[in-house]
């Protein structure tokens, strides 16, 4: 008997995932993992890192780095060396929209969301990261500050918590568009992230392809407005010093739709009419994958690593795949 649909997750499931993080890691080289594309880590400048020494200027040095007070004072030219941080803040981006709500195997995209999540924020304090987050629904968003103690990631997982029985409450009963919700979240945690962040946005990023709707006075329940920026603008920004994994959530019957004898119903329980014909059913299947292609081409050209994971695969299993493939013990 299969285990039914779930579209629920709580403070106590995520807790107990911490054994399931074990032999994970965020030091991932995509270079070393078929399917994962995007840029590897660069050498950033910023906050993330802290001042080691001077010394004299080399060939193929970035000139950003040159000290000219120090190079005037001594009529040499002298570069700054820099050493990264120890304990790398991480942000997570975790999507609890109504578009989240949704799922047709073994649980729902917001519920598969929350555990990797979960699983991410494990594995980050086990090597010793600094870990927090922004939960956002459709209206409204929630941060808690990166630290590197249990305490901190039982809040985070409380405000997980807090929006995924929220979003089963309101039953995806979205009040701005799709494209709003998520520039204005991706722009936030764009605010929020330092230089040197590894930033996880867990989302199914439906918006990504939508233009934004035109602006106007109204503001939201949050008190803020929708970006004037496009997403390929505000992760633009965000990729410039930071390193981002963008873990694109699925679920199969979003790419195949089922043959016109299955009966499907939307989240307000009202009958979704599939077409009669087979061939109108391709054409709809074909549009389909090439929007989900889309996703992955768009956020690959943002230099954003992608990890596609569907509703009926286990999180951890895909992650600690990519870890043993990308060489971590």
């Amino acid at each position: 008997m299969s285990s039914p649909l779930r579209d629920r997750i709580d403070l106590v499931t995520m807790l107990g995932l911490q054994p399931d993080a074990r032999s994970l890691t965020l030091k991932l080289d995509p270079r070393k993992v078929p399917g994962l594309t995007g840029s590897h880590r660069s050498h950033l400048l910023g906050r993330g890192m802290t001042f080691a020494e001077h010394r004299p200027y080399q060939a193929g040095d970035d000139i950003r780095h040159i000290d000219w007070r120090v190079s005037a004072r001594s009529q040499h030219t002298y570069s700054k060396v820099f050493q990264e941080e120890t304990q790398q803040p991480v942000e997570l981006l975790v999507d609890q929209r109504s578009t989240m709500y949704f799922g047709s195997g073994d649980k729902f995209k917001s519920v598969l969301a929350a555990e990797l999540a979960a699983l991410l924020t494990w594995a980050g304090l086990a090597n010793n990261d600094r870990v927090g987050g922004l939960v956002f629904d459709d209206i409204s968003h929630q941060h808690v500050k990166p630290a590197q103690h249990k305490r901190q990631t039982v809040r985070l997982f409380d405000v997980i918590d807090k929006f995924n029985g929220k979003l089963c409450q309101q039953r995806g009963s979205a009040r701005t568009s799709a494209a709003s919700s998520l520039n204005s979240a991706l722009d936030e945690i764009t605010r929020l992230s330092r230089p040197g962040t590894l930033c996880l946005l867990v989302s199914d990023f439906e918006g990504l392809l939508d233009e934004l709707p035109k602006a106007n006075s109204a503001s939201d329940s949050a008190g803020s407005r929708a970006p004037a920026l496009s997403s390929e603008q505000i992760l633009f920004r965000l990729r410039r010093h930071n390193q981002i994994f963008a873990f694109l959530v699925y679920d199969p019957l979003e790419l195949a739709l089922p043959g016109p004898s299955l009966e499907l119903c939307n989240g307000s329980g009202e009958r979704l009419a599939l077409p009669e014909r087979q061939a109108a059913l391709d054409e709809i299947n074909l549009a389909l994958q090439e929007r989900h292609e889309a996703k992955i081409r768009k956020l690959e050209a943002l230099k954003c690593i992608v990890v596609p994971i569907a509703t009926t695969e286990a999180p951890a299993e895909v992650l600690r795949s990519i870890s043993n493939r990308s060489g971590a013990r």
